[in-house]
């Protein structure tokens, strides 16, 4: 019967393990272009417009009320909103992000942020794409460059190398620093493990000496 609830036990923890939302760089390629309003054009991984909006499809679909943290790298020349999105036009653009509002001006990005699947018209239709967009409905994006992007992932950090480099010559020089105390207070340390020796005897024989009491009883 144990065997038969630790198997249990261990399935469940596998199932459970494997419920998580996607992790993952998508692909900026011609053939990952969901909806588009003006021209985009694809070439090495990037893509580019100047028109007045276009979506880059998901891995998996994001249900209504869920979030994901998106990162995006690139450059525009002017300001621009993002936002989860079905289709064309079935979700609003309130909880979107918005470059000029966070502090994103013209030129370079690479910005990391959470959107929220919200569907305007309250059918609970999940979302299934990415959504770029003019900073207003009658503008329209400004040699928008799209490069990198991912959802509730990231590219393989380089950031950790750094710590190790740092954290290297620590580990060198502690050494060196305590092998010189060690041979001035030599004589200091010699003494004390033989007081601790002793004092460490006395439980042991007390121990010894109950066990044997008890054998008795």
């Amino acid at each position: 019967m144990k065997k038969i609830l630790s198997l249990a036990v261990a399935v469940i923890m596998v199932m459970a393990l494997t419920v998580s939302v996607f992790a993952v760089q998508v692909p900026i390629t011609e053939d990952n272009l969901g909806f588009s309003d003006g021209d985009v054009v694809f070439a090495d991984g990037t893509a580019t417009s100047s028109g007045t909006s276009f979506c880059i499809k998901l891995p998996e679909t994001v249900a209504e009320g869920e979030k994901v943290t998106v990162h995006i790298k690139g450059s525009s020349a002017g300001d621009f909103r993002v936002w989860l999105a079905a289709g064309q036009a079935t979700y609003s653009p309130d909880p979107l992000w918005k470059a000029s509002e966070q502090g994103v001006s013209a030129g370079d990005f690479d910005v990391t942020f959470e959107l929220e699947a919200y569907p305007k018209d309250g059918s609970g239709s999940a979302a299934d794409s990415i959504m770029f967009k003019a900073p207003s409905y009658d503008s329209k994006l400004d040699n928008f460059k799209l490069t990198y992007l991912s959802v509730n992932g990231d590219e393989p950090a380089a950031e950790a190398a750094a710590p190790a480099e740092e954290t290297a010559p620590a580990e060198t020089e502690a050494p060196a620093e305590t092998e010189a105390p060690a041979t001035t207070e030599a004589p200091a340390t010699t003494e004390a493990p033989k007081t601790g020796l002793a004092l460490a005897v006395v439980p042991a024989v007390m121990a010894l000496a109950a066990v044997a009491v008890s054998k008795k009883h």
